[in-house]
Order: C-alpha cells, then structure tokens, then sequence
C-alpha cells in the first residue's frame, strides 16, 4: 500500500460529522396513569436473572451476553408476551445507564428509574404495544415506590415519539448533540417549569 492509498483508506474509515437533538421525557408518579388499548392481547412482566426460562427467552432475541451484564447491574427488563414468545422489551435502570445517543452515562436519583432501548418486532409494530408496554412499567414503579420515570428518544424518530406522549410522558429538556470521530459534545436546554434536570457524566475512557 502506498502513501496515498493509506491516507485515501483512513479517510474513508473517518466517522462523518453528525449533529441532533434528544429529547427527554418524564412522567410524575403521582399522576393518572394512562389506559392504552392495543391490537394484540399481549401480557406484561418483569423479568430480571431469577425469572427462569422466560430469561432465556429474553436471551434468544436480545442476546445472553447483554441479558446477564443488564442484570449483574440490578437492571430489569419489562417484557411484552404474546403466544408465550417476546414481541416488544423495554429495559429499566434504577443506578446508572448508557445514553449512547451523547455518549454519556446518566446517573439516577433514588426516587428515579430510566427506561431506555425499547425494541418490539416489526411485525407487531403500529399495535400500540410500545405505549402500553410503558405504561405497564409505570405501573410497576409505583408500586415499587419510586416517584418519576425518565425515557429519551432523539427528535427524529417519530414512531418512539408519539408511543412516548401516548403513554403520558411529558418533554422537560432538549440536548443538542455533535459528533465528530469518537467526540461527542453536547448542548442541554433549560429544562421546563420547575422539573428537575438530568444527572449526567461522561463515560470513563472518555475523562
């Protein structure tokens, strides 16, 4: 390989610059929690490392590696059932958590749980299972005494958007992200009325 060809090759390796917003949601606790009617009649548990073999079922479509660390941190997953298989999870961090869309960790306040990489199959999209799904976990909060539920989404991302606000989240901030390589800096707006900002901190290898 010759001069030019290496520098040609590290350029094309190069991560393209980006930018975009998050936007991160709240719900009150001590709020009305929203009925949402879905098209599936799909049931809703919690599934954490002593749920037996509803964990390996969690483990064939998010991955066992990913399943047991996310439990080794005290994490639980509200899972989505129909016909006994996973169509839609949503992870729950009660500690601290990876916001990888600004590359930061967000770390919770004790009365504060962070809902975060929600996923349902594509072919039960559109079936109101993601809101119902959140509301399920809202559900579950309370009764496990917390007070208020975070989840964010970027602004693009329209579907997460609207499942977010059905299930009665509410706006409080915006971040402003831009990436450049393995550079992520970020902007945060105020954040609305007299809610609460976000604790959050870079990861690690990035300090």
């Amino acid at each position: 390989m010759n001069e030019q060809t290496r520098v040609d090759h590290v350029v094309k390796k190069r991560k393209p610059l980006s930018r975009g917003q998050l936007n991160l949601f709240s719900f009150q606790l001590s709020r009305p929690i929203p009925e949402v009617e879905t098209g599936v009649g799909a049931e809703y548990s919690f599934i954490d490392s002593k749920s037996g073999e509803k964990v390996e079922s969690l483990a064939s479509v998010v991955g066992k590696e990913i399943v047991n660390a996310r439990f080794n941190q005290g994490e639980v997953c509200g899972v989505a059932w129909f016909n006994s298989a996973v169509v839609s999870y949503c992870w729950v961090a009660f500690q601290q958590a990876e916001v990888g869309e600004v590359n930061r960790i967000i770390k919770l306040r004790s009365n504060e749980l962070y809902l975060y990489e929600a996923f349902t199959l594509p072919d039960y999209r559109g079936r109101g299972l993601f809101p119902a799904l959140l509301t399920a976990i809202l559900s579950f909060a309370r009764s496990q005494g917390y007070s208020r539920a975070l989840i964010f989404s970027l602004s693009k991302n329209r579907p997460s958007l609207r499942g977010i606000e059905k299930a009665g989240f509410s706006l409080f901030q915006s971040i402003h992200f831009l990436k450049f390589q393995d550079l992520t800096l970020c902007l945060s707006g105020r954040t609305k009325g007299k809610e609460a900002g976000v604790r959050m901190g870079k990861k690690k290898e990035d300090v």
